[in-house]
């Protein structure tokens, strides 16, 4: 399984390339996100992380186990510095919610009882889950889920219901991003360029034409790519989905990794673009020869945007600030190669057709990540399995 994040770099390059995201991709990836941030979910079960234990008690017993639990005083929340109840704190959070959120049927997010778990991207963070949410405008059904150290939110989808609206496109990509940087500041407490440095690019999430013929406008993805010494960061990223009809943010997804206590190896790379696309296709040759020349391999730079062959030399690396690091404590943080892999011939759904991605070491020309017919090379394979 694909990395959520290494997604959103294929997912910017399919904005950039054809200022839209096909449906299917689309889906996909929302449902990557909900099976991924799912898996980090568990139940209440282990009291010595303030959490509840249902055990194999009565209803009555449950009920006053929870109310026992849920009033007593729990260390000070981090974002906060206050002590606490829980229950004193899942109201704060249903508040919250509700503030950034003004369509959630309130009933459906106060008084409710927040599932605990791991986070899927960052497994030492806990995070707290709000399922079923309803909307007064629609059938549209949502999850939230807030980062328990922070207080604030980590990604809200929509889980069922999602249709496009019937009408027209009434707002411009400067509109969007205008309305995200507005929401993320509302949503953080403070301004995006405040806390991080980031690349900004803004997209439509289906084909405007096609949807325009059928009466429906698409949404306008605002993409976030937090950098570090200028250099883009894998796995730090806030999206904001936003209805391109009435200009309201309608999902969101938080990726923000703690840099500033992490350790980075030398931003200048030690292997060129050049030298690892040549690793890659040598390796592709060794298993099938002469099977690279077939192939478009780019890289991709800091803007968002694709560089070809002839401007390889200005590209740039990224760093890998994803699961190894928070999975494994791998550091310093590996500065990576992303190499687009595309068929110079055919189209999407051709049998002949091949679209996917490597990932090269910088500095020690190591292939990370390759997948081209029988070769198999994943090194975040584990942390899926």
């Amino acid at each position: 399984m694909e990395d959520i994040d290494v997604m959103l770099i294929k997912f910017t390059h399919l904005i950039k390339k054809n200022g839209w995201i096909p449906f299917v991709h689309l889906f996909l990836f929302i449902l990557m996100i909900f099976f991924c941030l799912c898996s980090g979910c568990t139940s209440w079960t282990n009291n010595e992380n303030n959490t509840l234990d249902k055990g194999t008690v009565t209803p009555d017993e449950l009920t006053n186990t929870y109310d026992k639990k849920l009033d007593e005083t729990v260390a000070p929340e981090k974002s906060t510095g206050e002590s606490k109840s829980l229950k004193e704190t899942f109201r704060g959070y249903s508040e919250y919610i509700l503030e950034l959120f003004p369509d959630f049927i309130p009933k459906t997010v106060e008084n409710t009882i927040p599932w605990e778990g791991a986070d899927a991207t960052f497994p030492n963070k806990t995070i707290y889950t709000y399922e079923h949410i309803k909307t007064k405008s629609s059938s549209t059904v949502y999850t939230a889920r807030i980062n328990a150290e922070t207080g604030k939110i980590r990604t809200v989808y929509r889980s069922s219901g999602f249709v496009y609206p019937d009408g027209s496109v009434n707002i411009t990509f400067d509109d969007a991003e205008s309305i995200a940087k507005t929401f993320i500041t509302k949503a953080l407490g403070e301004s995006p360029g405040n806390l991080f440095p980031a690349i900004i690019s803004s997209g439509y999430t289906e084909n405007l034409t096609e949807l325009k013929q059928k009466g429906k406008a698409p949404e306008i993805l605002v993409h976030y790519l937090i950098t570090h010494n200028e250099l883009p960061c894998h796995a730090a990223t806030l999206l904001v989905f936003i209805d391109s009809i009435t200009g309201k943010v309608v999902e969101c997804h938080f990726t923000i990794p703690d840099l500033q206590n992490l350790t980075f190896a030398s931003e200048v790379p030690d292997v060129t673009f050049d030298e690892a696309k040549k690793i890659v296709e040598s390796q592709i040759n060794e298993e099938y020869p002469g099977e690279a020349q077939n192939l478009d391999i780019t890289c991709k730079d800091k803007t968002g945007g694709i560089y070809k062959e002839e401007k390889s030399g200005t590209a740039d690396p990224f760093w890998d600030t994803g699961m190894p690091v928070y999975s494994d404590n791998t550091l310093p943080v590996r500065l990576i190669w992303f190499l687009e892999m595309e068929s110079k011939t055919g189209n999407v759904g051709d049998n002949s057709y091949y679209n996917s991605y490597s990932i090269v070491d910088a500095h020690t020309g190591e292939v990370l990540r390759l997948s081209y017919k029988g070769i198999q090379i994943d090194y975040l394979k584990k942390y899926f399995q």
